[in-house]
């Protein structure tokens, strides 16, 4: 028997608790709105590094149905953990699923690597899954694993630890009643650009966190001053905020859609090459990390501190634009 769910490839791709959920979701217009909901801000730790301004998916995404199943209870009730896997697939439920990935050969790594991967099919006959994670330079892509590479990595994560707990099983659901406010889009645009507290939208609070275009800009400016020292830096700092430009893209678009963004204005396009310009800069911080050659850092950091000048007068002068269309309203 086989049985693949279908996904799409995700726009954020940063970090696997993301790229897992949206790779289910975006596929829907109400997965679509949820992210345009939760994924406009970015915030930084002190102490930690830059990532995006919501709380921990699955378990705040209101179009999912999910469950929580820890290792020992998955081999209480099932002899072998490929029989859970597939079991959850025939109910249409996707996997997020913590394994040692050093087991599996596409990720190529020697030592010990505790990890979720995404999983949303199977294959009996050629005893298969269909997952996603990072493999060739971190890329994240969707391939196939032999069911005995599925067992050794299960069974090797014991003794192991991650920073979540549990297997995540979780699936579509519709909400009628889910609808997304564009006010609020616009107020956490607003929010990025201004580098304003946006913890009241979600009533939480954490004085160790600081927010927006200012905080992001400076925390990647110090990434940057540690490559080129030879300090352990933050490598997806970069990406992450790659990434969020996706996110600000589809939300730009939607707000010309929805008629808060005069179409002529061409704002979709006038990001888009902003957007083009931030990926050429984060080839060449890759290409400065790969060949060890730090000689176009100094380059980098200051093409870098234009670019995020560049993207606040952009942004500032669409939000204007935003708030005189709601006013015309």
């Amino acid at each position: 028997m086989k049985k693949v769910l279908e996904v799409v490839y995700p726009p954020i791709t940063s970090y696997m608790t993301h790229a897992s959920i949206l790779s289910v979701v975006m596929k829907e217009e109400q997965g679509i709105n949820w992210l345009l909901g939760n994924y406009l801000q970015l915030s930084v730790v002190d102490v930690g590094g830059i990532d995006f301004f919501a709380l921990e998916p699955p378990l705040n995404c209101p179009v999912l149905h999910y469950q929580i199943m820890d290792h020992e209870l998955v081999d209480h009730v099932f002899q072998d953990p490929v029989q859970f896997v597939i079991h959850a697939i025939d109910q249409d439920y996707y996997l997020f699923v913590l394994l040692d990935t050093s087991r599996i050969k596409a990720v190529n790594a020697s030592w010990p690597r505790p990890h979720p991967v995404f999983i949303y099919g199977y294959c009996e006959e050629s005893e298969t899954f269909h997952i996603g994670e990072f493999f060739n330079g971190n890329r994240f892509e969707f391939l196939k694993i032999s069911f005995e590479e599925f067992r050794s990595s299960w069974t090797s994560y014991y003794g192991h630890d991650y920073w979540f707990k549990g297997n995540r099983l979780f699936k579509y659901a519709h909400k009628e009643d889910y609808i997304l406010d564009y006010e609020r889009v616009i107020t956490f645009i607003d929010d990025y650009v201004n580098s304003q507290n946006t913890m009241l939208g979600f009533h939480n609070f954490n004085r160790h966190l600081s927010f927006g275009l200012d905080a992001v800009a400076a925390r990647l400016k110090l990434e940057l001053a540690r490559l080129g020292s030879g300090e352990r830096f933050d490598w997806v700092a970069f990406p992450i905020i790659c990434d969020h430009k996706e996110v600000m893209q589809l939300a730009i678009q939607q707000l010309e859609k929805k008629g808060y963004l005069d179409k002529n204005a061409s704002y979709s396009e006038g990001f888009r090459h902003l957007k083009q310009e931030l990926l050429i800069l984060k080839n060449l911080y890759l290409k400065i990390i790969f060949s060890e050659q730090p000689g176009q850092l100094q380059l980098l950091q200051l093409k870098v501190s234009r670019w995020f000048e560049q993207e606040k007068e952009f942004l500032m002068k669409m939000i204007e634009h935003c708030r005189a269309k709601t006013i015309e309203c």
